[in-house]
């Protein structure tokens, strides 16, 4: 048996700024084709908000982290035990 733990983790997120920048990149884009190619396009969707900050940190999950292998069948399964 293997077991170990962790503090959490860092997960990174799309800020407001780079969704704006996007958005901008895909209409400049869209205005560079032709007319006939720009009308087969969906238009795009509302923007939505990004996130104010880079990484988001979830709450930490307390307890451990356990590999096991089934016996009968040697295939390795994963819990949280808390």
């Amino acid at each position: 048996m293997l077991a170990g733990s962790c503090d959490g983790v860092i997960v990174p997120t799309t800020t407001d700024r780079e969704k704006r920048n996007r958005r901008a990149t895909a209409v400049a884009k869209r205005r560079r084709m032709s007319r006939g190619r720009r009308g087969e396009l969906p238009a795009l969707p509302a923007v939505k908000k990004g996130s104010d900050q880079r990484y988001y940190h979830p709450p930490a999950i307390s307890g451990t982290l356990t590999l096991k292998a089934c016996p009968a069948t040697g295939i390795f399964a994963f819990w949280v035990r808390v």
